[in-house]
């Protein structure tokens, strides 16, 4: 479908003459005086009369702000002055906790080298005592002997595990109450001190 398009128009009419501009008018030639040319002024006088200016106005502005801003800074330091001494407790805090951490854990480490030393002399002894136990049983002649020599070392290597295990335990249990009895009072420390801080 053809879109029809506007008749183009043949008209040869003159185009509309433009409105007269306006001429400046002439200006008044500046009186001489008797031997010397007129001078505008300076620029920097011009320069000095806009700083000046622009100085009696802004002064009075920024001596407002600086008036208005004052409340809020003395607000904000004292906001700011307890989170500093705040900080500062805390790391004489986290100080004072990394060395109890470290005594502890020398103390731990002390105690674990005796209990390994302590479980090293007695596999040896155990080690001795059944040799000596294998080559009595080796040198039995009756079963009787045999069985009777058996079960008294059955029976001693019972009695002295049961010995060694209750020893380990008990010294398991006064290693772990030493270590950390230091590390309980430093924790009940820091609780109290924060509690009664916060109170």
């Amino acid at each position: 479908m053809a879109v029809a398009k506007p008749p183009k128009s043949t008209s040869t009419a003159p185009a509309k003459a433009a409105a007269p501009v306006a001429k400046p008018a002439p200006v008044a030639p500046v009186a001489k005086s008797a031997g010397a040319a007129a001078v505008p002024p300076p620029e920097n006088e011009i320069t000095e009369t806009a700083v000046s200016a622009t100085q009696q106005v802004a002064e009075p502005v920024v001596a407002a702000a600086i008036t208005a801003t004052v409340p809020a800074r003395r607000a904000a330091e004292h906001a700011v002055e307890p989170m500093l001494s705040g900080v500062g407790d805390l790391i004489e805090e986290a100080k004072a906790n990394a060395e109890v951490m470290v005594a502890v854990s020398k103390s731990l480490a002390m105690g674990l080298q005796q209990m390994a030393q302590e479980l090293i002399e007695f596999s040896s002894e155990r080690l001795e005592s059944g040799v000596a136990t294998g080559k009595a049983l080796a040198g039995t002649v009756s079963v009787q002997d045999f069985i009777e020599l058996s079960q008294s070392a059955a029976k001693d290597n019972l009695d002295r595990m049961l010995d060694e295990g209750g020893k380990i335990h008990g010294f398991s249990a006064k290693l772990m109450e030493d270590s950390f009895a230091s590390l309980q009072k430093r924790v009940e420390a820091v609780v109290e001190k924060f509690t009664h801080r916060a109170a």
